[in-house]
Order: structure tokens, then sequence, then C-alpha cells
């Protein structure tokens, strides 16, 4: 993604924007979408305390290149390695799986079934398709 500096002019005005450009992948179409709502000139000068309207328009190619260094940085890939080696401590839990865990403490708490039947695994669901 690639952030720029959009200049919208009308009759009146001209107001700015930090727009970012995307191109999917598969259908190697590009599209865009606003960033952050800039204003207009004055807007501008008071944000970044500047006296000239060129000045103001230097700071924000520099916002928008800072902008453009944090992107890049947050779009760094990280690699971690895992020593297949080293021992997990035994007291350690790496795996969290509660995907059955909130229906079995309804069924506790409401007391529907008991823990000896939920123990043995002697409950069965009844599937009925259509």
């Amino acid at each position: 993604m690639a952030k720029r500096i959009k200049l919208s002019k009308t009759k009146n005005s001209c107001n700015y924007y930090i727009i970012d450009d995307y191109t999917h992948p598969s259908t190697k179409k590009r599209s865009t979408f606003i960033v952050e709502k800039l204003g207009n000139i004055e807007a501008l000068k008071s944000r970044f305390d500047a006296d000239s309207d060129d000045e103001a328009l230097a700071r924000l190619k520099e916002y928008v290149d800072e902008l453009k260094a944090r992107d890049k940085k947050e779009a760094e890939t990280v690699s971690v390695t895992l020593c297949p080696n080293r021992l997990i401590d035994m007291d350690s839990q790496r795996l969290f799986n509660i995907g059955y865990l909130y229906p079995r403490s309804i069924l506790l708490s409401v007391t529907l079934i008991d823990k000896e039947k939920l123990k043995n695994n002697q409950i069965k669901c009844k599937r009925h398709y259509k």
C-alpha cells in the first residue's frame, strides 16, 4: 500500500486528504481509501505551525513520509524459530481449547447431567438434518 496526498479543488477552496492505494492480488484492480482528512490550507498551517503555504505543504509531505515508514515497519515479517530438542515444562499449558467448556459448565450448573456421565462420555448428541 502506498500513501499519498490528494488535493480536491472546488470553486471556493482546496481540501487535502491522505489516501492509501490498494491493489487486489487476484484481480489486479486498484482502489483507494481515505486515511485522514486534513482540511484546507488554513487547517494545514495551524496543524503544522507553518507561516506560508509552501512550508505547510513541505511539512505535510514529511508527515506522509513518516506514515509510509511506519507502515513499512509494521509490514515487516517476523520469524519465530523453535527448537525441537528443548523440552516443554511439565506445568506449562501450551494448548487452549475452550470450545466444549462453555456448554459443559452450563449443563453442570443447571444439573441436567451429572458429573459421572460427563466423565465417562456417556452423553450422546441427537442430530436432526433437514
